[in-house]
């Protein structure tokens, strides 16, 4: 205890061990603070990758998952992070798992990016997009029986 003439000093204790309790604070940040940078840059180069890749401009996607142009491109260079739901809007409008998003690119077997991206529709479209697909494979199928 910090007694001044005979009396605690509460405030000086409290001071204290705010003191300590920023300094740990700051720390403990400086570490966390480059993981988030890190974090940020990778998901959004990631973001940008993916985007690119479905042929979007930055101006039609960010309306699209309903961001700001200069949001949107502070997030793939990594200035800022993005949040929980915004990240949701940008796997469901690129029809990419989170953990592409997250991780990068895993290597993929063919058709998984497919099968992704039926999994991510409704039912309604599901059953629209199944429909298209099994007739696509059909004329493939006749296609392929006709002589060349």
């Amino acid at each position: 205890m910090i007694r001044l003439n005979g009396i605690t000093n509460y405030n000086a204790i409290k001071r204290f061990m705010s003191i300590l309790a920023f300094h740990k604070l700051m720390l403990k940040g400086g570490i966390d603070t480059m993981d988030k940078k890190n974090i940020n840059q990778t998901v959004g180069a990631n973001i940008k990758r993916e985007r690119e890749r479905a042929g979007y401009t930055q101006e039609r996607f960010s309306e699209l998952i309903g961001m700001g142009p200069k949001s949107l491109s502070a997030v793939e260079r990594g200035t800022v992070g993005i949040s929980l739901s915004a990240l949701r809007r940008v796997c469901t409008v690129l029809s990419v798992s989170g953990d592409a998003l997250l991780f990068g690119e895993t290597p993929k077997h063919r058709g998984t990016e497919l099968m992704d991206k039926l999994d991510r529709l409704g039912p309604k479209e599901y059953e629209i997009a199944n429909t298209i697909l099994h007739k696509v494979l059909e004329a493939f199928a006749l296609g392929k029986e006709l002589p060349r």
